[in-house]
């Protein structure tokens, strides 16, 4: 008797022991740590790993507005401005005053002649940090979002506003002046690369 008690024993601690072997370890990994590594796929040139990744720091935490700023770049190279501006949109939803969402949403609404729109999320960006660079994109930067503001104010008609935004995007090139409008606009064309 005391044979079998040892036998249903030893079965019972094997088979604890290999179903513990097969049981998943909680996923203790931050959503920061997953936008980093998704990051660092996207740089690699991996986008669809970089895109699970990002997805997997929402699944830690559904309003990481930096997991939406991943997402809408990823789009916005896949030539999906909408859905980028889905996932910009949403994450701005959460923290108004981010600058990497908001930087993004700028050059978005800029591209979709959005302009007053392009302005107050560009001047989110700078009024939180007059030397941006985001981080994992430095062409994308103060100014950029200055030109990007100024091109803006031009088609608003607001020519002061535009001179003030190309003095402070090329200040080596300053002043700018705001009643010779074809030369204000050639060096917001020449600035954003229209011309070439």
């Amino acid at each position: 008797m005391k044979l079998i008690k040892y036998f249903n024993l030893l079965i019972i601690m094997m088979a604890t022991m290999f179903s513990c072997e097969y049981i998943d370890e909680p996923d203790k990994k931050p959503a920061e740590d997953y936008v980093i590594e998704a990051w660092e796929y996207y740089l690699a040139g991996d986008k669809e790993l970089a895109l699970e990744t990002f997805e997997k720091a929402l699944v830690k935490d559904d309003k990481y507005v930096d997991a939406f700023t991943g997402l809408g770049w990823i789009e916005a190279g896949n030539n999906n401005g909408n859905l980028a501006g889905v996932y910009w949109e949403e994450g701005k939803s959460y923290d108004n005053e981010d600058s990497d969402i908001n930087a993004a949403l700028s050059v978005l609404y800029q591209a979709n002649d959005q302009l007053q729109a392009c302005v107050d999320a560009g001047l989110i960006v700078i009024n939180n940090d007059a030397e941006y660079e985001f981080e994992y994109m430095p062409e994308i930067n103060a100014a950029l979002l200055h030109g990007l503001m100024a091109s803006a104010y031009y088609a608003l008609e607001e020519y002061s506003f535009a001179a003030q935004q190309m003095n402070a995007a090329v200040p080596g090139q300053a002043p700018h002046s705001a009643t010779d409008l074809p030369a204000l606009l050639l060096s917001i064309m020449n600035f954003l690369g229209v011309n070439k």
